[in-house]
Parts: C-alpha cells; sequence; structure tokens
C-alpha cells in the first residue's frame, strides 16, 4: 500500500518531463554529419525572404542578427544590409545573386561561388532565411494571435554544404493589445539559433 503513492508521484513527475521535453523542440530541424565539428566564428545573415509578409522586411531581418550577437558565439555577425552594402560592388553582387537563385530554385548550394563569397566577406558560415508567418491572425478557434514562422538554412562556406536545416514558429494570444511581432519572432530566432551546430 506504502507504494503507491510513491509510484503515483513517480509517474507524474515523468509524465510532466515527457512534456516539458516535448514542448521545447523545434518543429523541424536536421544536422547533417558534415556540422560535426564545425563551428565558425564568423558569420553572415546573407538573405532574409520576407516573401509576401512586407511588415517582416527588415524587421526579421534585425531579430535574427540581434539573436546571433547574443549568444556570443561569434567575433562577427554580418547583418543582411552590411551584406548588402559589400554586395554594391561587383563581382561579388552578381556572385551573390547567383548564390542565392541556386539555392532557391534547386536548392543547391553552389560550393565555388559560397567559396568565393565567403571570402570576399570575411566568414566561415553563412545563414540564409525566409518569413513563412509574420501576422496578426485567428487560430482555428477564433482566438486572435500574434504568430511568426522562419526557415532557416546554415551554409559552410567552405565547402557549400547546408550543414543545418531547420523550421519554427510560435504563437501568442491576445485580447485587446496586439503583442509585437518583432518579439514574437526574437522567440523563434532564439528558440531555433540554440540548435545551431557549435
Amino acid at each position: 500500500m506504502k507504494l503507491q503513492p510513491m509510484f503515483k508521484a513517480v509517474v507524474i513527475v515523468a509524465a510532466i518531463l515527457a512534456l516539458v521535453s516535448c514542448g521545447g523542440s523545434l518543429r523541424y530541424s536536421k544536422i547533417e554529419p558534415e556540422a560535426s565539428g564545425f563551428s565558425p566564428r564568423n558569420i553572415a545573415v546573407v538573405s532574409v525572404d520576407a516573401g509576401p509578409h512586407s511588415d517582416a522586411a527588415g524587421k526579421a531581418d534585425e531579430v535574427i542578427a540581434d539573436v546571433l550577437v547574443r549568444t556570443g558565439r561569434y567575433a562577427v555577425v554580418l547583418t543582411t544590409e552590411r551584406v548588402r552594402e559589400a554586395a554594391t560592388d561587383e563581382p561579388l553582387k552578381s556572385n551573390l545573386a547567383d548564390y542565392l537563385e541556386k539555392l532557391e530554385v534547386v536548392n543547391f548550394s553552389d560550393p565555388d561561388l559560397s567559396t568565393v563569397i565567403g571570402e570576399a566577406l570575411g566568414v566561415e558560415a553563412f545563414l540564409v532565411a525566409a518569413v513563412s508567418f509574420w501576422s496578426h491572425t485567428l487560430n482555428p478557434k477564433g482566438k486572435e494571435i500574434a504568430r511568426v514562422g522562419l526557415e532557416m538554412k546554415m551554409i559552410d562556406v567552405s565547402t557549400g554544404r547546408i550543414v543545418w536545416t531547420a523550421h519554427h514558429f510560435d504563437e501568442q494570444r491576445y485580447r485587446l493589445f496586439k503583442p509585437d511581432l518583432a518579439d514574437v519572432g526574437r522567440r523563434v530566432a532564439r528558440k531555433m539559433i540554440e540548435g545551431l551546430p557549435r
């Protein structure tokens, strides 16, 4: 009889731990075997595609770069703005455009282009991102939510390999005051960047 309360307590604690661990994971994350030992010190956010989410243009870029800086893992974090400034000169501008087009259209990370771009920018890794959600909307139950979703890829510039891919989104319910989508985006980016290869 004395074992029953103890057994119930153990089951409850195990259930809570299982729920906590499940809730903390990304929606999708994949680290390639090639990422083992890949620990870049200099990284560039070369592109953040806002797509149809015009409100996210510029803001998502800032959020991602800010979260990367705050990790303290990187000696240099080049923002998309700094990459654009550097890419005003040829041939970096055309190389970057060609690289991103191949990556988007056929999911091919061109190793020759990535190496040349990496050398020009002085970085060992690229981060390419896209916004999948960035809006105040209604959930299926009709409740008002702020919803932000991001997709990211990390590329080893020396080999062109996509070493990490992830997708994640988060929602925040509200009633009267709309949450700042950048704050929700920061939570999403923080959660994703925790999973970057180290």
